[in-house]
């Protein structure tokens, strides 16, 4: 019985000594693959967060620097916008004065025919310097303004051939008369409503 009791002794023990190794060991390393993935976790987590906060810091030094460009535009325009609109008025004004039908006696009509078309030139020049600020839409509706400024001062001043005001005698005058106050009018009422559109940002024709 001794014998037997022996040889299971002699058995049995490497085997159990085997075993608890083993689970041993697996407890080991289960809790060293938990440690490395919780480090690893962690370190992955810290990786997000850093390329998430650089990532937020990119996208927002872009948007100020658009902002800031968008803002840079929009004054310039604003700028342009003021200026040629006075020039449109100035050179209007200044044609209104000229065509109108009652002119006090003595008026050199050949400078101030000189004067309007100085002006209107100056109005031109400045649009064509300064239309990359506006669509199409916008141009065009300029270019039209121009077009009649020039058709009102051309047929004003083919009538005209004195120093003085002469009568008139081909229509020209008051035909130049009715054209500024039909076209030229409400060309420059429209343009106003548009500039001003632009400038507090309703227009769907900004830049």
């Amino acid at each position: 019985m001794e014998i037997w009791q022996q040889v299971l002794t002699l058995t049995l023990t490497p085997t159990m000594v085997v075993a608890l190794l083993a689970y041993l060991g697996k407890g080991l390393l289960d809790t060293q693959i938990r440690k490395d993935l919780a480090a690893f976790k962690a370190g992955l987590d810290s990786q997000i967060n850093r390329d998430l906060a650089a990532f937020k810091t990119s996208l927002n030094q872009a948007l100020f620097e658009h902002q800031t460009r968008y803002s840079i535009l929009r004054e310039k325009q604003a700028l342009v916008i003021g200026e040629l609109y006075s020039k449109i008025a100035h050179v209007s004004s200044r044609l209104a004065g000229m065509i109108h039908i009652f002119q006090p006696g003595g008026v050199n009509v050949q400078e101030r025919i000189s004067e309007v078309a100085s002006l209107a030139q100056d109005m031109q020049d400045y649009f064509s310097q300064h239309e990359i600020y506006f669509d199409d839409s916008t141009c065009t509706m300029i270019d039209q303004m121009n077009g009649v400024l020039h058709s009102v001062y051309t047929s004003f001043s083919v009538s005209q051939t004195g120093e003085t005001y002469g009568p008139d005698e081909s229509g020209l005058w008051r035909g130049a008369n009715k054209e500024f106050k039909e076209k030229c009018v409400p060309l420059k009422q429209e343009l106003r409503r548009e500039f001003r559109a632009i400038l507090l940002g309703e227009s769907s024709r900004g830049i």
